[in-house]
């Protein structure tokens, strides 16, 4: 804090700035100081320093003091070591006044200074106002057990405490005010264990609902473990009864006393079994579902005991684990097409059970999805399958080739039909082998079809392109024709690649099966049969010299009669 004067022409205080030749009030004070030089100076780095003792001087005293300086010590500032005294503390726990405190509580408080300096405390505490014994003379925290600060403190008793703070470096000390609180009356423990019995009769813990009077009545259940307990009851005498469990036979209620503090009671009690299970009445459930999802609901009456001895219900479908399901009486689950068992149990709270299974007639049958059917040609122990409808492009199959179909569902085939239809009139062909009542380059449409024992059914649908021979390996990879689709002024390439020089045939017909171009290339020629990449060249004439139409266009890849590769062309302008 530095004081300027005369030569400056005013005072600072803290920072603040007196006008110039301003009178200071008399009660306008500073911070104790713990000494003072006789009235004389001494200098320090260029200022110089004056000590007060006492306590509080005020401002116009210093003010005076420093009016008259001598001639031979001119003294144009002043700096004042600035003592501060703790600031008062403050209550945290317990509340003043606080009732029911425990001999374990923790007291706490809060302090503070404006100096930063460390603190410490003398802690008072008594049973009577003011708070006279010293408990505690250099205490460094701003907490404390009451059973530490008072090593047998009485129950149902006010005591009265109040905390001074000190600044170990300056001395300076700041009382705080008195507070008070209550210890807890004389008290015990009431503990309550109960157990129950499983169907062979050994103990186990169940939880329970029971009534306690007497000094502090309650009303409460064991946990799951069969356990309750409080502690600080009053003393007194305590009679206990227990609430009915289904399922068990309700113990007697009895009596004790809690005599001395800090005494604790226990009420035992056994639930003894009664031999009834809880009995499951009805059960239902759907006997063919035409969806996955499939609803199972029942219903059960309880134990002949106050309340519900139920306690849960499990499902078990197709023998699997049992689902406990809660109290639900109804369970739906996503099954697939099939028959499935169903087994429901009703349990009560001791592990007793009733089990039942559907009375209809007959497993649940699921019926939602339609059989799967596939299309096999096959030839010289070859075969392809086709799962999926193919209409366009037509497989190329060759002369000699037989078709068959299977059919597979969850609730069995009932029923199939195999058909192969020609392309002019749709008439079905009397054979499933492609013979030479078949026609070579002609479309034809193979039509599988399947029933489950539920009614559902399914169509599978391929159209085919009989050639004569069969097909080999010559060709690697699939060929492709670019640019595709094509211009027909511009034409189109078919490119492929050949394992080995080999004399090739390509042939293009419409959607109709009409032939409207063919290329024959010898083995080893540069374009087309050669043992590497071969580029054909199409320029979208037909075999009438007339330029091909709009529309798609298959083309098939022949080696010595055998199709060895075919593809799709589309022709757009």
């Amino acid at each position: 804090m530095i004081l300027d004067c005369r030569a400056l022409g005013g005072i600072t205080i803290n920072g603040e700035i007196e006008a110039r030749g301003a009178t200071l009030d008399d009660t306008t004070h500073l911070p104790v100081w713990p000494s003072k030089v006789n009235g004389s100076v001494c200098r320090n780095g260029g200022s110089v320093k004056i000590f007060f003792a006492g306590t509080s001087p005020s401002l116009s005293k210093i003010y005076a003091a420093l009016s008259s300086p001598t001639d031979t010590e001119r003294i144009f500032a002043f700096e004042v070591d600035a003592n501060d005294a703790p600031d008062a503390p403050v209550l945290i726990s317990p509340e003043n006044h606080a009732p029911d405190v425990s001999y374990n509580a923790l007291l706490s408080w809060s302090c503070s200074t404006e100096t930063g300096n460390e603190l410490e405390y003398k802690i008072y505490c008594n049973d009577f106002n003011p708070p006279t014994s010293m408990r505690k003379a250099h205490w460094n925290g701003e907490s404390i057990y009451l059973s530490e600060l008072i090593i047998n403190a009485q129950p149902a008793t006010t005591y009265y405490w109040k905390v001074t703070a000190k600044d170990v470096e300056n001395g300076n000390e700041t009382e705080g005010p008195v507070w008070d609180f209550t210890t807890m009356a004389e008290s015990g423990t009431i503990t309550v264990q109960t157990y129950g019995t499983d169907i062979n009769g050994n103990p186990q813990p169940v939880s329970a609902g029971f009534v306690i009077t007497g000094p502090s009545a309650t009303e409460e259940a064991t946990n799951a473990s069969g356990l309750w307990s409080r502690s600080g009851v009053p003393l007194g005498e305590y009679t206990i009864t227990y609430d009915p469990e289904a399922g068990y036979n309700t113990p007697l209620g009895e009596t004790k006393t809690i005599e001395n503090d800090g005494d604790s009671i226990t009420f035992t009690a056994t639930y003894q079994l009664n031999d009834l299970a809880p009995p499951l009445d009805f059960y239902s459930g759907p006997h063919v579902v035409d969806g996955n999802s499939v609803t199972f609901t029942w219903e059960a009456t309880s134990d002949e005991m106050p309340g519900s001895g139920l306690s849960h219900y499990t499902v078990s479908i197709d023998g699997g684990s049992e689902i406990n399901v809660g109290m639900n009486t109804s369970y739906a689950k996503n099954l697939p097409d099939g028959d499935h068992s169903v087994v429901i149990k009703a349990y009560d709270k001791v592990g007793r059970f009733t089990e039942d299974t559907p009375r209809n007639p007959a497993p649940v049958t699921v019926n939602a999805l339609s059989p799967q059917v596939k299309i096999t040609v096959s030839k010289n122990g070859k075969s392809s399958e086709y799962g999926e409808d193919r209409l366009d492009p037509p497989v190329a199959v060759s002369l000699g080739s037989m078709v068959d179909m299977t059919a597979v569902d969850g609730n069995g085939i009932s029923n199939t039909d195999l058909t192969i239809y020609d392309a002019q009139g749709g008439q079905p062909m009397q054979s499933l082998l492609l013979d030479d009542t078949f026609r070579i380059g002609q479309l034809y449409t193979i039509v599988a079809k399947a029933w489950d024992s539920g009614g559902e059914t399914t169509t599978r649908t391929i159209k085919v392109q009989v050639f004569a021979g069969e097909e080999v390996d010559v060709i690697n990879g699939e060929p492709y024709g670019y640019p595709n689709p094509f211009d027909p002024v511009k034409g189109t390439t078919i490119k492929f690649y050949l394992s080995n020089d080999a004399d090739i045939e390509i042939q293009v017909y419409n959607v109709a099966g009409h032939l409207v171009w063919r290329k024959e290339c010898s083995a080893g020629a540069d374009e087309g049969g050669k043992q590497d990449i071969n580029e054909v060249f199409w320029d979208g004439i037909d075999l009438s010299g007339n330029r091909v139409a709009f529309g798609p266009y298959h083309y098939f890849i022949l080696s010595d009669g055998k199709v060895i590769g075919k593809g799709s062309l589309a022709a757009y302008r």
